[in-house]
């Protein structure tokens, strides 16, 4: 209880304007109970400064483990995302590998395709082959008849000519002769039409084999066309290889990255944790 001083009436009673002496009381009591209510107030006091302590500390760790876990989440949705993005540029990636199958699939085709069309030219070419051997044969043969008819034209020739001679000298078998040289003039006549005939039919083979010439000339451009095509095929084909590599590449360098990415995560969550059993264990062993 204070002191109670009244200033209105005794202003000046219980004041002391001097230093106070403490303390006062000579003498006290004390006993049993007053000591371990004593000692229990303390004991309290300190359970009570030790929990508030803990709690402090609990609220501190809790704050701390908070941030921790919301930075394991953040990495977590990181991973999460990094995965999302993985898992579409993967997907990409095996999209534009289909695709690069597909145009290969394509490109085979085609080469096939082209393989089949320049067999096709060749056995067309061996089909010309074959006609031009034929042509030449009858060209051969045509000169054969020319050369037989022309040696039976000598032949006429000098056979007329013997029989002109003849005339001159036997006079008597004139008008036979004369029928005789008719007779020649006129198979004469035949064999120069033959030999015109023949010399059109040798005009219309060199014409043939002219135009074969023109015909095979176009084929073998065309099939050096094919076999550019095919190179600029095989061109694409070994691009198209290289870059399946590279896809492959950037696929396995990502999958090492999230692998390592993962680990780190982990590594620091079991950290986590073990800091998060250490502080409990201190604080258990403690209280």
């Amino acid at each position: 209880m204070g002191l109670y001083i009244n200033n209105a009436e005794h202003p000046e009673m219980f004041r002391n304007n001097g230093p106070l002496v403490e303390p006062n009381q000579v003498e006290f009591r004390r006993d049993y109970l007053s000591q371990v209510l004593e000692k229990q107030t303390q004991t309290t006091e300190r359970i009570q400064h030790a929990l508030s302590t803990v709690q402090s500390s609990q609220i501190v760790y809790n704050d701390h483990q908070s941030q921790k876990w919301q930075h394991v989440e953040r990495l977590l949705s990181e991973m999460g995302d990094q995965r999302h993005i993985q898992e579409q540029h993967e997907q990409q990636m095996m999209n534009q590998l289909n695709q690069l199958e597909q145009h290969e699939q394509q490109m085979m085709t085609r080469l096939d395709q082209l393989d089949q069309h320049e067999q096709q030219i060749m056995n067309q070419l061996n089909q010309l082959d074959h006609q031009t051997i034929d042509i030449q044969q009858s060209i051969l043969n045509e000169q054969q008849k020319t050369d037989t008819l022309l040696q039976e034209f000598q032949l006429l020739n000098h056979t007329q000519q013997e029989m002109v001679k003849r005339i001159d000298v036997v006079g008597d078998e004139y008008q036979e002769l004369i029928g005789i040289i008719k007779d020649f003039s006129v198979i004469h006549e035949a064999i120069i039409k033959r030999l015109e005939q023949v010399t059109l039919t040798n005009e219309q083979i060199q014409e043939k084999i002219d135009l074969q010439t023109n015909v095979n000339e176009q084929i073998v451009a065309q099939i050096s066309t094919i076999e550019n095509s095919q190179q600029d095929v095989i061109e694409r084909v070994d691009s198209n290889e290289g870059l399946i590599e590279k896809i492959m590449r950037q696929i396995d360098h990502l999958r090492s990255v999230v692998y390592e990415r993962s680990n780190f995560i982990e590594e620091k969550v079991e950290k986590a944790i073990q800091q998060s059993s250490s502080y409990f264990q201190k604080i258990k062993n403690g209280s």
